[in-house]
């Protein structure tokens, strides 16, 4: 069954509702600095023809050898601009926890 998600626009954030979504978003509207180069280095990867999802925090291997992604579809084939991509680096600091 279709489930409908909201995403924060700045930190690619999954949320259930819209309000908790947009309570994120209100949060970051002052340009976070680890956002800002979150966004350059996807722009640059890009730009080098490198594929964002070998560097996103998203993507996981099981059993340590198979590469998986719960995002893929979505970044690469719905959206066709990776806009779930979130660097490792900005995964693991505390503004995404």
């Amino acid at each position: 069954m279709a489930k409908t998600v909201y995403i924060c626009e700045h930190c690619r954030r999954v949320f259930e509702n819209k309000m908790d979504a947009r309570w994120c978003e209100i949060q970051h509207e002052h340009r976070i600095p680890e956002l800002i180069r979150n966004e350059n280095f996807l722009h640059e990867l890009l730009k080098e023809h490198k594929d964002p999802c070998n560097y996103c925090g998203h993507t996981y291997y099981v059993y340590g050898t198979e590469w998986n992604c719960d995002c893929h579809d979505k970044c690469r084939k719905m959206f066709q601009d990776y806009r779930l991509f979130v660097s490792k680096e900005l995964e693991n600091s505390e503004l995404y926890q």
